[in-house]
């Protein structure tokens, strides 16, 4: 629900678009964003000029988590973005894993439904959701439960099995969608 928050206030001084990946940013590169991936923790401050790039960083260091940071530390982090329920997930692959997924997908599709834009695209949408094996992740944050966070800034919880074979890692697979969100596909 925090993380929920951060998107509002930041979509409340960004003309109400949700924290985007610098790579998803702009016509020429417009994709799909679906990832638990950010940058490792940085060890010295930012330096004059630094640009967020993940929407972790931007989230977090725009001081829309309720901090005001001088780099993007691993405390903090840990703080934001690591599932209390979580053993595995965080910090794997190099430290740049956090628990939840963030998931930006700039058109509609038959498959899925866009969710940039605050108050535009459908609040129902899936923006925030806990790592699952049940949707194509490594690890579980809960055994039998995704926890989600909405575009409208709500959250709920939908119950899953290890096996339930819902790959969520992309925007073409329409069951994770319509397992995620709470809309009519």
């Amino acid at each position: 629900k925090q993380i929920g928050l951060g998107e509002f206030m930041y979509s409340g001084v960004n003309k109400d678009y949700v924290a985007i990946d610098n790579a998803t940013v702009g016509a020429a590169t417009s994709a799909d964003f679906i990832s638990n991936v950010t940058i490792a923790p940085q060890t010295a401050d930012a330096a004059a000029g630094y640009v967020a790039a993940s929407p972790m960083e931007k989230l977090l260091m725009g001081g829309f988590m309720g901090m005001n940071l001088k780099r993007f530390s691993a405390d903090a982090r840990e703080k934001c973005f690591k599932c209390p329920s979580d053993s595995a997930t965080y910090g794997a692959t190099n430290d740049t894993e956090v628990s939840y997924y963030n998931a930006i997908i700039v058109a509609d599709s038959g498959n899925s439904k866009k969710r940039v834009i605050v108050g535009r695209d459908n609040p129902g949408c899936a923006t925030w959701f806990d790592s699952h094996k049940g949707l194509a992740h490594d690890n579980n944050n809960h055994p039998t439960n995704v926890n989600i966070c909405y575009l409208g800034g709500h959250v709920g919880s939908n119950v899953i099995k290890d096996g339930q074979g819902v790959d969520a890692t992309g925007s073409g697979n329409k069951t994770a969608w319509q397992f995620l969100d709470q809309i009519t596909y």
